[in-house]
């Protein structure tokens, strides 16, 4: 049962970049008739909308992009993510990190409570794969272990149960940064995609252009 004194992440979203750059509609307003007198539109967009426009935002794609960069580096969320990616596991919407990040800290929260990971101490791997293999080779045990083994030195202080959670949630605050940043670069291709294709059409002569 997982420690009512656990510190849960706060997972409200960090400050996010301006935007207004990107905030191009087309077009703003409209005509019914040439002359007539213009009206304002408002267009309801539905879920999934960015992927109709052809956006890479899922997760997976994101993944796909972030995984070789620097920025995934010695970062334990990224350390999880490009295991369960490379073992095809699929990240359809926030709901799904949300679900591994549970999972994560139930795991974290298990190996404290049972006296593997002590505070001041040092990390040994020969006692996490112990308890594990104890604990019938549970693969989600044995993927948080080796996250912890290959991102903290053997010789890596342990700190506390609260530091170690305070730790996590600025590397999961990172990762939102980072995916806040490709979305940002996802929208200015596609954008450059949308001023080629008008100032293509634009050099046609008229008869050429489909209506």
């Amino acid at each position: 049962m997982l420690d009512p004194n656990i510190q849960m992440p706060n997972f409200s979203v960090p400050k996010l970049p301006d935007l207004s750059s990107l905030t191009r509609a087309y077009p703003q307003q409209v005509n019914i008739v040439e002359n007539q007198k213009a009206f304002n539109q408002l267009v309801i967009l539905g879920n999934g909308f960015d992927l109709a426009c052809g956006l890479k935002s899922t997760y997976r794609h994101f993944f796909e992009y972030i995984l070789d960069k620097d920025e995934s580096k010695n970062n334990y969320w990224y350390y999880i993510f490009r295991s369960l990616h490379y073992r095809r596991v699929d990240f359809n919407g926030w709901t799904d990190i949300e679900k591994q990040i549970l999972i994560e800290l139930k795991n974290i929260e298990i190996f404290y409570s049972n006296g593997i990971l002590k505070e001041n101490e040092y990390i040994v791997k020969e006692q996490l794969e112990e308890f594990i293999s104890f604990n019938g080779s549970n693969p989600s045990l044995r993927l948080t272990a080796s996250a912890i083994t290959s991102l903290y030195s053997y010789y890596y202080e342990i700190p506390s149960k609260k530091s170690f959670q305070e730790q996590l949630i600025k590397k999961l605050l990172l990762l939102e940064e980072d995916f806040c940043k490709y979305l940002i670069e996802q929208i200015n291709i596609e954008d450059e995609q949308i001023d080629d294709f008008f100032l293509r059409n634009k050099k046609r002569e008229p008869q050429q252009l489909l209506y």
